[in-house]
């Protein structure tokens, strides 16, 4: 049992004695009043306390929302990265392709008479470096 409400019931029966000191038999009406002037404090019941409740439970229910749209959005942005991931990775692959293409097409095209440093930008750039 809480604490706070065996205190809360204590300090109105001690109220109740208080209040009637002398009495030995107290009126079913005494009684009453005082027990329906006191439930409020220490119902702990969705009857007493339900527009607290209800709000609780909104509140509840609108974080719940919000934590559900979160993980959504998270899982979106994996996803996008992983795919970007992989988009960068296919790019890179297919660039690599190209190159290789490029340099065995080279000496192909230079046994043609075509100039075969002209397909080739690394081999140009190492060459301007070796000549600075």
């Amino acid at each position: 049992m809480n604490a706070v409400l065996v205190n809360v019931i204590l300090g109105h029966s001690a109220r109740i004695s208080d209040h009637y000191s002398g009495k030995h038999h107290l009126s079913i009406e005494e009684i009453r009043s005082q027990y329906h002037a006191s439930m409020y404090r220490i119902a702990i019941t969705e009857e007493t306390n339900g527009s607290r409740i209800v709000k609780l439970e909104e509140q509840v229910k609108v974080q719940e929302e919000e934590h559900r749209a979160l993980v959504e959005e998270l899982a979106s942005l994996r996803a996008s990265s992983s795919t970007k991931d992989k988009t960068i990775q296919i790019l890179n692959e297919q660039a690599a392709d190209l190159a290789r293409r490029v340099e065995t097409m080279g000496p192909r095209m230079g046994s043609q008479g075509h100039n075969s440093e002209n397909f080739s930008p690394a081999r140009q750039k190492a060459e301007l470096l070796l000549e600075t």
